[in-house]
Order: structure tokens, then sequence, then C-alpha cells
């Protein structure tokens, strides 16, 4: 597993692909102090964003599948789906999201 901050100059040729996601999740997110991070759980096979609330007691974080075992997710971001984290963050309740 491959769990790393997310980097915009730091990223295999397979999260290039979604590069343009984990950008709009920390344009989204990391003002609000919240961190970005890249799921490699299965070299390339799964590729996700973790979003992690380090002020929240216990640390919560929500994770949005790109690419799960092989199949890219389609359209994985939408408004809705950035309430949705945003609520979840905000009161503490781990979430994962996979819009396939």
């Amino acid at each position: 597993m491959d769990d790393r901050l997310y980097s915009a100059i730091n990223l295999s040729k397979d999260e290039i692909l979604f590069k343009i996601y984990f950008e709009a999740l920390e344009k989204e997110f990391s003002s609000n102090g919240y961190e970005i991070w890249i799921r490699n759980p299965d070299f390339d096979r799964s590729i996700a964003a973790g979003i992690i609330n380090r002020k929240a007691t216990p640390t919560v974080a929500a994770t949005v599948w790109f690419k799960y075992e092989g199949i890219p997710v389609d359209y994985p971001i939408n408004s809705e789906l950035i309430n949705k984290i945003r609520e979840n963050l905000s009161n503490g309740i781990e979430c994962e999201f996979n819009n396939s």
C-alpha cells in the first residue's frame, strides 16, 4: 500500500490521469486545513484520494475512489459528493465514496 500526501509534481503515470480530481479536492478542502492524500493500495489497480480532518478528535477521513480494482470510476466528483464529504468530515464521520 502506498499512501502519501498529495503533490502535483510527484504523481505516477497512472495517478496523473486523475490529477484534475486531486486538484479539485485540494482546491475545495485544503483551505479548511484538511489534508489530501493519494491512496494507492494495490500497485495502481486502485487509486483514491483521502481527505483527512486532523482537527477532529479522533482524526477522520473520507476516501474517494477514482479507479477501483482496475476500473476507472465514472464522474468520481460532483457537487453532491463534495457536500457529503464536507458534512461527514465536519461531523467526525468516516466515509468512503465510489460513484460507479
